[in-house]
């Protein structure tokens, strides 16, 4: 949130608000996701979220558990990225305990649906009766 902050705005083009980003090196995909977060004002272009929501929604993230929910709910589905390395042993041995309600996308990293949108939709699709 801070590199974001640290990006004057209003910028004369996208690819000013990305430049700090691929210096920062943030892989491409997400400059490439974060970007689609950009609009035109008159004065140019600018990030269209309120940072300080987006700080407090991120402490938020850390501070909640929901573990407890999501096993306790049937309805509740987990997909993790394969090569994603946010999940603790104790995090993959409860996803072991949700059985078939635990879900993997082997290939991508942490952003599965952004480095793996087709396998990730179809997953979510079929575990949900392909609605």
């Amino acid at each position: 949130v801070q590199l974001l902050r640290d990006i004057p705005t209003p910028a004369a083009d996208r690819d000013t608000l990305r430049a700090p980003l691929r210096t920062a090196g943030v892989p491409e995909p997400i400059v490439a996701w974060l970007s689609t977060s950009a609009r035109h004002d008159p004065d140019g272009w600018r990030w269209m979220w309120d940072l300080d929501a987006v700080e407090q929604l991120l402490r938020s993230y850390v501070i909640e558990d929901l573990w407890d929910f999501a096993t306790a709910s049937p309805r509740v589905h987990l997909v993790r990225a394969g090569r994603s390395d946010r999940w603790t042993a104790g995090d993959l041995e409860r996803l072991d305990r949700l059985g078939d309600r635990a879900h993997t996308v082997p290939d991508p990293g942490h952003w599965l649906h952004v480095d793996a949108p087709e396998a990730t939709f179809a997953l979510i699709r079929g575990a949900m009766g392909g609605r």
